[in-house]
C-alpha cells in the first residue's frame, strides 16, 4: 500500500452555473462549517468552482457533509487534492458548525475518506503481476526457510507476502455492501492460496525425493501441531484491527509489524510441505496406520483459515467503528425528496437506511 503523509487537504467543488440555488445552499453552508478555511469562488462560462482549505483529521466529515446536500451525488463534483503544509495552519476545532455544542476532540470516527480507503485498498486486491510474483517468490523463500529451519528466512517471506491485500479488499466489499470488490478479492484471495499452496507442495516433492531422513523441522512442526491454533487465532485477531486502524488513517508503519505477526503465509507453504512427504513417504508405508504428516498438513491449512477468519473480523469490526459504510449513492434508495428540483438521497444517521430530510433555504 502507499500512504501519503499530508497535513491538509484542498477540497475543490465545481458546480454549473446554472444551478443557482444549489449554488446557494452549498455557499451558506460553506460559511457555516468552521472546518472549511480559505474558501475561494471562480466563476468560469459554464460552471462555477469553489475551493476551501481543511485539515487531514476533518477532511471525511466535510466531504461527507457536502454529500449529504447532494454535492457529488446529485449534482455537481467533489475533488480532493493533497498539501503538504498550509501558512498560517489550519485550526482543528472539534466543533462542525458555528455555534453547536462542543464535541468530543477525539473520536473513533476520524479516518480517511471513504474514497480514499478505497482508491488505497484497491491496488492490494488486483490480479497483477506483482501480486501473482510476490506470492510465489514468498513462498519459495519461505518453503526453504521452513526446511532449513531458519526463521529469519521465514520473517522475510512474511514481509513479501501479498495475501492481506485481497483480505481488506473482502472486508471493504462486506462493509459497503460491495459484491463486486468482494467477489474479486475472493478469487484473487483464492488463486493466491493457491500459489503458494502449489510452491509448497513442489518443494515438498522436491526434497521427498532426495532426502530419506524425516526432514520437519521446529518450524515446520510449530506449525502443524493442534497446539498452535488457538495462539494463531489469538494473534490474528488484534493483527485485524491493527491492520484496519493502519489503513483508515494512513499509517503506514503499523503493516511490518501486522505482516510478521499474522503469518499467513508459512502455515499454507507448510501444508504443501508436509502434504508432500505424507503422500510420497509415508502414505504408501502406513498400512492402515494415522498419517503424521498428512495430519499436520490439514493443521497447517485450518491454522491458515482461522487467521484469515480473525483477521477478517478483526478489520469489518474497525470498519464498523470507524463508520466506513456504504455511501447514499452505493445503497439501494428507499425514499428519496426533491432539493431544489434535483433528487438527492440522504442517509439516517441512525441506522444503514436512507431517509427523508428536509433543508430549507433562505
Amino acid at each position: 500500500f502507499t500512504y501519503r503523509h499530508t497535513m491538509a487537504r484542498e477540497i475543490s467543488l465545481t458546480l454549473g452555473k446554472h444551478l443557482e440555488k444549489e449554488l446557494k445552499c452549498v455557499t451558506e453552508h460553506l460559511e457555516d462549517n468552521v472546518h472549511a478555511h480559505n474558501v475561494v469562488f471562480m466563476d468560469g462560462r459554464d460552471n462555477t468552482v469553489i475551493k476551501f482549505q481543511c485539515t487531514n483529521r476533518r477532511a471525511r466529515e466535510c466531504i461527507e457533509a457536502l454529500q449529504v446536500i447532494g454535492v457529488g451525488n446529485a449534482f455537481g463534483s467533489i475533488e480532493i487534492f493533497e498539501l503538504k503544509s498550509v501558512i498560517p495552519r489550519l485550526s482543528n476545532h472539534p466543533t462542525h458548525i458555528r455555534g453547536a455544542r462542543r464535541g468530543k476532540e477525539y473520536n473513533t470516527s476520524i479516518s480517511l475518506t471513504l474514497e480514499e480507503i478505497y482508491e488505497t485498498i484497491e491496488k492490494g486486491y488486483h490480479l497483477t503481476f506483482e501480486y501473482l510474483g510476490l506470492c510465489a517468490c514468498g513462498s519459495i523463500v519461505c518453503a526453504v526457510g521452513l526446511v532449513t529451519n531458519s526463521d529469519p528466512t521465514v520473517v522475510a517471506s512474511m514481509l513479501l507476502s501479498p495475501l492481506m491485500g485481497p483480505i481488506l479488499g473482502i472486508t471493504l466489499g462486506s462493509a459497503c455492501r460491495d459484491t463486486t470488490v468482494t467477489l474479486k478479492a475472493i478469487k484473487n484471495e483464492f488463486i493466491g492460496v493457491f500459489i503458494t499452496l502449489l510452491f509448497g507442495i513442489i518443494t515438498g516433492l522436491v526434497v521427498a525425493i532426495y532426502e530419506d531422513e524425516d526432514w520437519s523441522t521446529d518450524e515446520m512442526l510449530m506449525r502443524g501441531l493442534v497446539s498452535g491454533l488457538a495462539p494463531g487465532v489469538i494473534i490474528a485477531l488484534p493483527c485485524g484491527v491493527a491492520l484496519a486502524i493502519s489503513v483508515t488513517s494512513a499509517d503506514g508503519t503499523i503493516l511490518v509489524g501486522v505482516a510478521i505477526a499474522a503469518a499467513l503465509l508459512p502455515p499454507i507453504v507448510n501444508a504443501g510441505l508436509e502434504l508432500s512427504f505424507g503422500l510420497i513417504k509415508e502414505l504408501p508405508h502406513s498400512d492402515g496406520r494415522p498419517t503424521t504428516h498428512l495430519q499436520r498438513s490439514a493443521n497447517s491449512f485450518v491454522l491458515f483459515l482461522l487467521n484469515w477468519i480473525a483477521i477478517y473480523i478483526g478489520c469489518l469490526i474497525v470498519f464498523a467503528m470507524k463508520r466506513v459504510r456504504p455511501r447514499i449513492f452505493h445503497m439501494a434508495p428507499k425514499k428519496e425528496r426533491l432539493f431544489e428540483g434535483s433528487a438527492v438521497l440522504l442517509p439516517d444517521n441512525n441506522n444503514n437506511n436512507t431517509s427523508t430530510t428536509t433543508t430549507t433555504t433562505t
